[in-house]
């Protein structure tokens, strides 16, 4: 396999499409796929290569894309941890901060259910997982100063305030 990454995965009509390094994150699972995720303008997309980057695929590994979500938000973070499961946290057309796990078992990965971290006033989210803790960090878009993080502990479904 090439230790060589070509990048050119698609073009896009949209004005933003992929144009700036926050929309578009690559990640590299322990049986070395190679997992990019980007913001078209019509939502979080996904394509997996499992020849170094010479063919993309969709996660099911037919062609296409997976849609991680259709949101249109353009504000977003992702993280693969040590099982190959992506986390995905975004803030919505409505400032609204999400959070979804993509999940994999083997070869088959599921987009989960899009939770709700924090509703309406975030900006720039980031995610992390240490052991089974989910941490999301947003700014507050009310001061664009106030970092908050939150916490859960059951897969995104109930958030607290990280101490």
């Amino acid at each position: 396999m090439a230790d060589v990454f070509d990048p050119t995965i698609d073009t896009s009509t949209q004005a933003r499409a992929t144009g700036y390094s926050k929309d578009r994150h690559v990640f590299y699972t322990s049986d070395h796929k190679i997992i990019v995720t980007y913001q078209d303008g019509a939502g979080i997309k996904a394509r997996m290569s499992d020849d170094g980057g010479e063919s993309w695929t969709n996660l099911a590994g037919s062609a296409g894309e997976t849609t991680i979500t259709s949101d249109t938000g353009y504000e977003w973070s992702g993280y693969l941890d040590s099982d190959d499961n992506l986390h995905i946290t975004f803030a919505d057309s409505s400032d609204d901060i999400k959070y979804v796990e993509v999940s994999r078992s083997g070869n088959t990965w599921n987009v989960g259910t899009i939770r709700t971290v924090n509703t309406g006033t975030g900006a720039l989210p980031s995610v992390v997982v240490i052991g089974s803790n989910i941490y999301v960090a947003w700014i507050e878009t009310d001061t664009y100063k106030d970092v908050t993080v939150k916490l859960s502990s059951n897969a995104g479904v109930d958030w607290s305030s990280a101490t």
